[in-house]
């Protein structure tokens, strides 16, 4: 995978910025942008958005109930093709089968998948994260459309790349193997430095 990916933009989740530069790894190079790159007024960047859930704050996820994929079905028409979905462990899409379902339901409108592996972990999968990371890029990263890459502190809550508990190098190689050179992948920190630090950990 010698090419160079595809880049754009979005906001992240937690302290730190979209850096902006090259990085090299194994055969890949991973190219960051800043999201204050992005000027005023219309852009052809994709949006991103939650695939979202029914239940209400504070209570269980109602991941997978019927209602939930009802409604779903109900809002994707009016989603445009720049659209991006993002699963949450907690929301409709949560883990490899899910997603791949909203995959074959978005596919025929053009709507893509946003890869966010550290948002699909739950406190209980820390302990087994480097398993549960393969298995989420190795069963989605083929045909999502963008991966986004943050780290995560113990309890489980966002944080820059090389500022939590996941394991830089591992997730580096896993997509390097099993993500398309020209999906754009995205990264979380503070500077280039703390990136390049992190996938090489």
């Amino acid at each position: 995978m010698s090419e160079t990916r595809a880049w754009t933009k979005l906001e992240p989740t937690c302290p730190g910025a979209w850096c902006t530069g090259l990085i090299p790894f194994e055969e890949s190079t991973f190219l960051l942008e800043d999201r204050a790159l992005l000027v005023d007024g219309p852009s052809s960047a994709p949006s991103c958005c939650w695939t979202g859930t029914l239940a209400k704050p504070g209570d269980p996820p109602l991941t997978w109930i019927r209602e939930g994929w009802e409604q779903l079905e109900k809002i994707l028409p009016s989603c445009t093709s720049r659209c991006l979905l993002r699963p949450h462990a907690c929301h409709l899409a949560s883990d490899v089968p899910s997603t791949r379902l909203l995959m074959e339901k978005a596919a025929p409108l053009g709507i893509g998948i946003a890869l966010g592996p550290a948002s699909m972990l739950v406190p209980s999968m820390l302990e087994d994260a480097s398993d549960h990371l393969i298995r989420l890029l190795e069963g989605l990263g083929p045909k999502c459309q963008m991966v986004i890459l943050e780290d995560l502190d113990e309890a489980g809550s966002p944080r820059p790349a090389g500022e939590g508990i996941l394991p830089g190098k591992l997730l580096g190689q896993v997509i390097a193997d099993h993500v398309p050179a020209a999906v754009p992948v995205i990264a979380s920190a503070h500077s280039i430095q703390h990136i390049m630090d992190w996938l090489e950990a």
